[in-house]
């Protein structure tokens, strides 16, 4: 996540959405006033003392900043974040945790246990409970209050992340350029396209905020 006071921005960085991409682009607008937690060298180191002090963290929600920088000085700002396709999304966490190397022990264990994607779904283990960091929840945790409403001014999406980034530059810091890094670097594994029905179900029922709120179709894209 960043808090960028020479900016007036904020970046809510949703886990396997692209953030690590999006905070090295956003980095290069960063004075030593601005915050930069997690994503980049100078934001792990920052980390462990911005989550002790303030309970701030690489993917802390909306709402958690919102309440550290106070109501009214959040609102001034501009606040925005990246989300994807719930069912990209959740393939994408599954072979990031397995392939965590210094991830938690007990689910990198029960994530090995694993024939593949399908088995993953089919344990139920992504819905019983939220995973490191959350990881496992709906995006719109990190994005919206208690109520649904959003919080943040502007949801660009992975899917089209040059343009909406692009956007977000030319309205934060007067410059669209924009120099992304690999996106997904995590991503090296065969996508699912052709998904049974009752994985579909089980996606669109746990991630209906998301769906319903982003807009994106509750059929898998091939």
């Amino acid at each position: 996540m960043i808090i960028n006071h020479t900016h007036r921005f904020v970046f809510v960085h949703v886990p396997k959405s692209a953030g690590s991409a999006v905070t090295q682009a956003l980095a290069q607008h960063s004075q030593y006033c601005d915050l930069e937690i997690g994503g980049t060298a100078l934001g792990e180191a920052l980390q462990p003392f911005m989550r002790q002090r303030f309970g701030l963290h690489k993917h802390a929600p909306a709402q958690q900043i919102r309440a550290v920088m106070g109501s009214a000085v959040f609102a001034s700002y501009f606040s925005f974040g990246f989300v994807r396709n719930p069912f990209d999304r959740l393939q994408s966490v599954f072979h990031f945790l397995r392939g965590w190397e210094t991830g938690p022990e007990p689910i990198r264990r029960a994530l090995g246990e694993f024939a593949g994607f399908a088995d993953f779904l089919d344990s139920e283990i992504w819905m019983s409970r939220p995973g490191p960091d959350n990881i496992f929840l709906p995006q719109t945790h990190w994005l919206t209050a208690p109520d649904g409403q959003l919080l943040v001014d502007l949801a660009g999406r992975v899917e089209t992340i040059e343009d909406d980034l692009a956007r977000i530059l030319s309205r934060a810091v007067g410059n669209g350029s924009v120099s992304l890094g690999r996106v997904n670097p995590s991503n090296a594994y065969d996508r699912l396209t052709d998904w049974p029905a009752r994985h579909r179900d089980m996606v669109v029922d746990f991630y209906r905020s998301d769906f319903d709120l982003f807009g994106y179709a509750t059929d898998p894209q091939p």
